[in-house]
């Protein structure tokens, strides 16, 4: 006979806080490590080890644009990538790779940390869930910061002040 345990909600909401700790949310000190160490060999100027990993993921399809000037600046207007722990990550790196600047520049970008908990039903966490935040430049442009939901699915589109790649 299977017997099967049940976590309580306080144990779950324990391992939800040592994941945010450990995984999500960079402390000012492991920031400044990461920024300290040395960029691994063959890692063009002016890209971060992000940008170096989401390379891979493809190029998202971007052809409206957004009407709200919020869409993805801010927390309330995230971009809602959906894909979970499973897809998410990559579906927010195609978003970026799509991304040009208002005359074609490329946009460079990577990743700030998690903020912003929200009630959805879709995280495994009592139900709580967290936004990726991840700054993005290009040149001649200010970095600015684009907030990204993978819990929930949404129209993707190109943020005010951006264009997308014709692909």
């Amino acid at each position: 006979m299977a017997v099967r345990r049940v976590m309580s909600n306080r144990r779950k909401r324990r391992w939800l806080l040592v994941f945010v700790g450990l995984v999500w949310i960079p402390s000012a000190s492991s920031a400044q490590v990461a920024a300290d160490l040395p960029k691994p060999p063959g890692l063009p100027q002016g890209i971060s080890l992000d940008e170096a990993m989401g390379q891979r993921a493809g190029v998202a399809v971007l052809e409206k644009r957004a009407q709200d000037a919020g869409y993805g600046f801010t927390e309330k207007s995230a971009v809602r990538v959906g894909g979970g722990f499973k897809e998410g990550s990559r579906r927010i790196y195609r978003f970026l790779n799509a991304l040009l600047g208002p005359a074609g520049e490329t946009v460079h970008y990577k990743r700030i940390g998690s903020c912003c908990s929200f009630k959805t039903s879709k995280s495994p966490f009592d139900g709580t869930g967290l936004l990726e935040i991840y700054e993005i430049h290009y040149e001649g442009g200010k970095p600015v910061r684009l907030y990204f939901n993978w819990y929930e699915e949404g129209d993707l589109l190109i943020p005010k002040g951006l264009t997308a790649r014709k692909e």
